[in-house]
């Protein structure tokens, strides 16, 4: 039998061969097979999910590309500036969502290309299939995947960055000054994609300070410095600015998301504040290492180890290409550092609200991907991996004493980390613990020969499915639950031509959410080639044609010439319009996709019905839909749930009507606050049989305003129930017996 290591070298040989005959670059194979790859991953989304994130960029985009919407905010448009061409190919905003999906696949075949020109450089001794397959294992990183199906400014950062080092491999500071101009460029362009860019520039500033030092040729130095702070002032007083002030409503402020550098200088003196950066930075670093099997520790020391080979010797004896390689590797572990450390101080002057934000990875993930190619070529050593385990441990002790993690998490932040899919439980220690012991295995592995590096290889492709497969289904569940248009998108389309006014009212109910708040930002994308824009009911009744979005209709139930034109079903939100000569077109609905309710459905305060379609609009578990009725299948959970509605305070009578043979189990219950505040349950019974009758009914009190009502019908899997509808009316009303109102 042939042994591994022998298998592997005539394997080797024979795609060197292949690929020598065939003419055929390997760089160009990688990037076709990553372009291929996240494309099909990436095309089954069909549009924005984060409505603060994902629009702004996408808003910034379509100001870019000439559209006056009211879009402007606190993210850089580096990112924007690439897919404002999107814009103007086509008015369709599910086709322009389809074409950001390409371009993001095209980027980071783009960076996989720009990873093995590095490694091409920097490990020219080692055979083509090594760096081949460095490049490979780095790509395997689960983020990188995950984050080509959405609009986050990452793709075009690891684009950027990565152009920046491969641009340090060509600095020659003492006979080619000029030549740290590419890498000064890269390295100031960051700042326009990301705020994070100010770290990078610091670190390259830094190492490339070390280098002219040793060379004694500050000249470099100040170029470098002159072309970076010229880029960031052109950004900021400049594009930014522009953007603010063609992008921003008139009246209303700009959205922003990001602490200010001054907000972060007022903290310096606190020291809770150094405390908890520390602690921060220590659990992103946890994060990331945990994410990538330890392969980020290697990369680390081998980069640290290549810097000091090249920049502590004899000037005289060290060749400008081995300073340059130096300097390369130095860049990237100090961008690291850097960014880690800024992304953690910005949350310790922004608070800390939730789970993720004490292992926030997204942000250094950024500068991450060289330092794991390099780690493939690193030394794994046993001791290393006892010493990193326990790192991790002691990070998850200290974690766990420090951190209020709060109870939301967003897994977008954190996708590469692992242990938090297998045990949903947050705490720290327990992740870190679970975490270390795969680092464990894989570092173990990786430092044998053979069937032990092979192992190593299969755990990460099992923890990049693992994680990927999680991300998928994250990402899915918030798009259907958060972020898709409605029927509400269709009738503005369909009724008034591009460039039309449409308004929205900013005005949220006194307990309205972000669900609620973001139906603005969601329709800064889907209506971008309108005049969309916030404005109040006054200022729309005067000054716009076109419709109006909003929550609160008072101001308008009695205005002449004003109409209603429906409501949306999970968000309340009101679709008004002003009357014309011709009519209005509304596209059809199938009653079980309905997501836009028309007049004679909505609830305005005065009373909620649910019978026939409506009942059938209505989202279930374990229920199907037969001629009317919502029908048991014989397992548990609610029968029916929603429609999160708007009610006014007060007195109610809610009757639930159908068949029920038995439901010694079923009970229906009215909350609000997505199923937080419960204002009434009671029990079902079960009805003569074959005749249809009242399950139950009883009085509900409001004692204040909601805007989302939901009435909740559970049954377990031995109930049997045909269930025909139900009502929410007034108690000083008559309670209809009749299906419908």
């Amino acid at each position: 039998m042939m042994h591994p290591g022998n298998a592997f070298h005539v394997m080797s040989e024979n795609l060197r061969l292949w690929v020598c005959r065939r003419r055929v670059r390997p760089v160009w194979i990688i990037a076709a097979a990553v372009f291929c790859v996240f494309w099909l991953v990436s095309r089954r989304y069909v549009g924005p999910t984060f409505m603060n994130d994902e629009i702004g960029y996408l808003s910034h985009a379509a100001l870019l590309a000439g559209y006056p919407i009211d879009g402007a905010s606190s993210y850089h448009a580096g990112y924007s500036l690439l897919l404002a061409p999107l814009f103007r190919l086509s008015p369709d905003p599910v086709a322009t969502w389809q074409g950001v999906m390409v371009l993001n696949a095209m980027m980071w075949s783009a960076s996989s290309v720009l990873l093995f020109r590095v490694l091409d450089r920097l490990f020219a001794h080692r055979p083509l299939p090594h760096r081949c397959a460095a490049v490979a294992i780095a790509m395997l990183y689960p983020t990188w995947l995950a984050m080509c199906g959405y609009a986050f400014a990452t793709t075009a950062i690891v684009l950027v960055f990565m152009a920046a080092v491969l641009a340090a491999m060509h600095v020659d500071v003492r006979r080619k000054p000029w030549s740290v101009v590419p890498h000064s460029l890269a390295v100031g362009l960051l700042y326009w994609v990301h705020p994070t860019g100010l770290a990078v520039v610091v670190a390259s500033t830094l190492g490339l300070a070390v280098l002219c030092a040793r060379r004694r040729h500050l000249g470099p130095l100040a170029l470098h410095m002159l072309v970076v702070l010229l880029l960031i002032f052109v950004y900021r007083e400049g594009v930014h600015q522009w953007l603010l002030d063609v992008g921003t409503a008139p009246g209303f402020p700009t959205q922003e998301h990001y602490a200010s550098y001054v907000e972060m200088l007022s903290h310096l003196t606190r020291g809770e504040f150094w405390f908890e950066t520390l602690a921060g930075a220590l659990g992103q670093m946890a994060s990331l290492v945990v994410g990538s099997l330890g392969l980020l520790v290697v990369g680390i020391l081998e980069a640290a180890r290549r810097t000091k080979e090249s920049l502590s010797g004899d000037r005289s004896s060290t060749t400008e290409q081995s300073e340059a390689k130096g300097f390369l590797c130095l860049f990237v572990v100090l961008a690291l550092v850097a960014v880690i450390l800024l992304g953690s101080a910005s949350f310790s002057a922004g608070g800390r609200t939730r789970i993720d934000h004490w292992i926030y990875a997204r942000y250094a993930e950024g500068v991450l991907l060289p330092l794991l190619a390099i780690g493939c070529f690193g030394v794994f050593r046993r001791r290393l991996a006892l010493v990193t385990t326990g790192a991790l441990v002691i990070g998850g002790v200290v974690l766990v004493a420090v951190a209020d993690p709060g109870f939301s998490n967003k897994v977008v932040n954190t996708i590469s980390f692992w242990p938090q899919y297998l045990v949903p439980v947050a705490n720290y220690l327990i992740w870190m613990t679970i975490g270390g012991i795969g680092t464990f295995l894989f570092l173990v592995a990786g430092g044998q020969r053979g069937i032990g590096r092979c192992a190593a290889i299969a755990l990460l492709f099992c923890m990049s499915v693992l994680s990927t497969l999680n991300a998928i289904d994250s990402h899915e569940s918030l798009f259907e639950g958060y972020s898709q248009p409605t029927g509400l998108l269709e009738i503005v389309r369909t009724n008034y031509e591009r460039g039309s006014c449409v308004g929205f009212n900013p005005d949220l109910p006194e307990h309205g959410g972000l669900f609620h708040q973001h139906r603005f930002n969601l329709y800064l994308f889907y209506l971008h080639d309108y005049a969309y824009r916030r404005m109040q009911v006054d200022d729309w009744v005067q000054n716009c044609a076109g419709p109006l979005l909003t929550y609160d209709i008072d101001q308008l139930r009695d205005a002449p010439g004003v109409v209603l034109l429906g409501q949306e079903v999970w968000s309340g939100l009101y679709l008004m319009a002003k009357e014309r000569d011709q009519g209005f077109l509304m596209p059809y609905e199938a009653p079980t996709e309905r997501t836009f309710l028309p007049p004679a459905e909505c609830s305005l305060g005065q009373g909620l019905y649910r019978y026939g379609e409506q009942l059938a609009a209505l989202p279930s578990e374990p229920g199907a839909y037969h001629d009317g009725s919502v029908v048991s299948t014989g397992h548990s959970g609610f029968l029916v749930f929603g429609p999160y509605v708007p009610l006014n305070a007060g007195e109610y009578m809610l009757v639930v009507k159908g068949t029920a043979r038995s439901v010694p189990s079923g009970w229906v219950d009215v909350v609000s606050s997505l199923g937080q505040v419960q204002h009434a349950r009671f029990a079902l019974s079960s009805t003569k049989e074959g005749e249809t009758g009242i399950l139950t009914s009883g009085r509900v009190s409001l004692d204040e305003d909601v805007l989302d009502l939901e009435v909740r019908v559970y049954v377990e899997a031995d109930d049997e129930i045909l269930l025909g509808g139900y009502e929410l009316v007034p108690a000083d009303v008559a309670v209809s017996t009749s299906q419908g109102s």
